[in-house]
């Protein structure tokens, strides 16, 4: 299926890597020819996707890192930068959603899942584009949404809300 779609040279950063719908692009950029850069909360879990990607011959490295702190985008994405060198595509995948009624919904869970689902999908993004645009380059940003956000679905209604907003 990828015969005619390559991406050989090229480096992909997928957020929420590590299972369902992120490392399931993840291994499709893979297969694809790019150099992918996986991205989960957890070593342990990017550790084992990494070891089954790398067993398909994928091209990965793994980055460890909490959308939840916003505030490090910027000196984690210089950090990915000089290592990996220049991202040409970035993959929001991640996303977190807690099962509860909207009138049970706390204040720090709706931070939590808006700084994962939306805010943290904006910054990266910036934080890449503005390095595509200072190295006069092209690059492709990919935002996941969710059915959720046209299909009531009880108790999903913060997480709902965070992936309309993408």
């Amino acid at each position: 299926m990828t015969d005619g779609f390559r991406l050989d040279g090229r480096t992909a950063l997928v957020t929420g890597a590590s299972r369902g719908l992120g490392r399931a692009m993840a291994e499709a950029l893979g297969q694809a020819g790019a150099r992918v850069v996986l991205v989960s909360r957890t070593i342990e879990d990017l550790d084992r996707t990494s070891d089954e990607l790398a067993a398909t011959s994928c091209d990965v490295v793994t980055k460890a890192f909490d959308l939840s702190e916003v505030a490090g985008i910027a000196a984690w994405v210089a950090d990915i930068w000089s290592e990996v060198g220049p991202i040409e595509i970035v993959v929001h995948s991640a996303g977190q959603q807690r099962r509860a009624g909207a009138v049970d919904v706390e204040l720090d869970d709706w931070d939590r899942i808006l700084t994962v689902n939306l805010t943290a999908p904006f910054f990266l993004s910036r934080e890449v584009g503005n390095r595509q645009i200072e190295a006069g380059s092209i690059g492709s940003h990919i935002f996941v949404g969710s059915l959720k956000t046209n299909i009531g679905i009880a108790r999903a209604a913060t997480y709902a809300a965070s992936k309309a907003g993408i």
